[in-house]
């Protein structure tokens, strides 16, 4: 992908670039500004969500159900991995404020230091 303003993607940014360029060569359908208000869940797997698209409820149940979680440092969550700091001066958008995290937490997902990242070469199943 190239960025207009020189802008180059890393960690995070490059993982999504990544991701949204592979889906996008697919034909996928990839939706922008999208509030996810919930995952659905049976039998220990994830098979789709509810949402809302500019105050319009709707629901998916696609094939697959890919959560990356994206960033935190804009909200209440990262003051947990930073206590040391009273404030926190941040380039993150608003918007990063862990919500996908608190969604998966909602069904009893894993995370931490001790679990794989997006670096593993390995696949994993909820």
């Amino acid at each position: 992908m190239k960025y207009p303003r020189g802008t180059r993607p890393a960690m995070g940014n490059a993982l999504i670039a990544r991701m949204a360029t592979t889906a996008l060569r697919k034909g996928m359908n990839l939706r922008l500004n999208v509030n996810v208000l919930a995952l659905c869940e049976a039998q220990g797997a994830v098979h789709g969500w509810r949402l809302s698209i500019r105050g319009k409820r709707d629901a998916a149940r696609p094939a697959r159900v890919v959560l990356a979680a994206g960033g935190f440092a804009a909200g209440a969550l990262a003051a947990r991995y930073r206590p040391h700091t009273r404030e926190h001066f941040t380039m993150s958008p608003p918007a990063n404020d862990g919500a996908a995290l608190r969604l998966a937490a909602a069904l009893n997902a894993r995370e931490g230091a001790d679990r794989p990242s997006n670096f593993s070469g390995r696949r994993y199943r909820c």
